[in-house]
């Protein structure tokens, strides 16, 4: 059984997210996956976003509570959520893109 997991959701965005906010959004969540090792690419389009997120299952576990909970975004929809043999993203910290 692997210890590593990936989680990728879809949510809508519950307010009008500027490129301001996003910009906000990415250094904020770089400067936490700097401490917890888990890569994650995220997606902003037309509302929406969309995340991968992987990691050790424990501190993955921890992070997928936190945006569930996360006032920014509503109408949460797991797209995958299984284990991984070797990290996909290995060596990233966050990544961004996005069509306003």
């Amino acid at each position: 059984m692997s210890n590593l997991s990936v989680i990728v959701y879809r949510s809508r965005a519950v307010f009008q997210t500027s490129d301001v906010d996003l910009l906000y959004l990415l250094a904020h969540t770089r400067e936490k996956n700097r401490t917890a090792n888990l890569p994650r690419v995220i997606l902003y389009d037309r509302g929406h976003f969309f995340q991968g997120l992987e990691g050790a299952n424990q501190e993955l576990g921890k992070l997928w509570n936190r945006i569930r909970n996360e006032p920014r975004h509503a109408d949460i929809r797991i797209l995958a959520d299984q284990e991984i043999l070797v990290r996909l993203f290995e060596g990233w910290n966050m990544h961004l893109a996005h069509r306003a």
